[in-house]
């Protein structure tokens, strides 16, 4: 079976989380979700969060635990494998959105989270980023993508 491969962060800052509102070009348009997307052939899932980070937000980030690993079915189109970590910023950084995915960001309380206060692009994302809150959660040593050519 083949898996369209995807990678997340929560980025977490005390008792609140970065989360970033879909732009009107992008699928789900003004629905709010983590700094996420689709891994690249060459990168690992860490690479891909880290990346993805950097392009739509705009600021380096720490991996600091691996929350979850989802499999998404999804009937209209190609399964997915994501993978969601939990991060912090490097440094003082104030994020700025690329505006072609992402329209805006904001700073989200968990109480607001756990209130059911935001529109999700994807339901699931909620029960994660209540997850990564208020627990250490251990790094993987790392994941490989092995191609095969069987």
């Amino acid at each position: 079976m083949d898996y369209k491969l995807y990678a997340g962060v929560c980025l977490i800052d005390g008792n609140k989380i970065l989360l970033t509102q879909q732009s009107s070009e992008a699928d789900q348009s003004g629905k709010w979700g983590l700094p996420a997307g689709h891994i690249e052939d060459d990168e690992t899932p860490q690479q891909g969060a880290i990346r993805e980070a950097k392009e739509e937000i705009g600021v380096d980030i720490v991996l600091t635990g691996l929350v979850q690993v989802v499999i998404l079915r999804r009937p209209k189109k190609e399964d997915a494998l994501v993978v969601i970590y939990k991060g912090s910023l490097k440094s003082n950084q104030k994020p700025e959105v690329d505006g072609k995915e992402v329209s805006s960001y904001a700073w989200v309380a968990k109480d607001d989270i756990e209130k059911n206060r935001v529109e999700w692009r994807h339901p699931f994302f909620k029960r994660f980023v209540l997850k990564s809150f208020g627990r250490k959660i251990n790094m993987l040593d790392g994941m490989e993508i092995i191609h095969s050519k069987i």
